[in-house]
C-alpha cells in the first residue's frame, strides 16, 4: 500500500510511502519520522514515535495495527495507488501523568481532578 502523510494542522504533505502487507502502525510512524528528516534537512529535531498520532478515516490508529488490516477497511475490492492518512504532533508527558487536584470533600471521601 503507498501511503501519503498530510499533517493535520496544515503543514506539507510527506510521502508517499510503500508498506509491505506486514507492516505495522508504528512502522508506518517510524518512516513518517525518516521522511521528515530527509524532508526538513539538518538541524530539524525529529519527534518521537509516542508523540505521533496517525489518524485513517477519522480513527486514530493502533500501534499494533497492520497494513493488512487497514487495506480491507479502505480498499473494498478496488485498487487505490495512493491511501492518505493524516498525522497530528501530541508531545509526550515528562512525568508520565497529568496533575491532579485532590479535593477533601469533609466527609473522607477524597474525589480528584484531572
Amino acid at each position: 500500500m503507498n501511503v501519503r502523510f498530510r499533517d493535520a494542522a496544515g503543514g506539507e504533505d510527506v510521502g508517499p510511502c510503500a508498506f509491505g502487507e506486514d507492516a505495522k502502525v508504528e512502522d508506518l510512524k517510524q518512516a513518517l519520522v525518516e521522511e521528515m528528516c530527509a524532508k526538513k534537512g539538518e538541524g530539524y529535531v525529529a519527534p518521537k514515535k509516542d508523540e505521533l498520532k496517525i489518524i485513517m478515516a477519522g480513527r486514530v490508529l493502533e500501534d499494533r495495527q497492520t497494513v493488512r488490516d487497514l487495506r480491507t477497511k479502505v480498499v473494498d475490492g478496488n485498487t487505490l495507488e495512493v491511501v492518505t492518512m493524516h498525522f497530528v504532533l501530541r508531545p509526550s508527558r515528562t512525568n508520565g501523568s497529568r496533575r491532579r487536584k485532590k479535593i477533601d470533600t469533609g466527609n473522607g471521601c477524597r474525589c480528584a481532578i484531572a
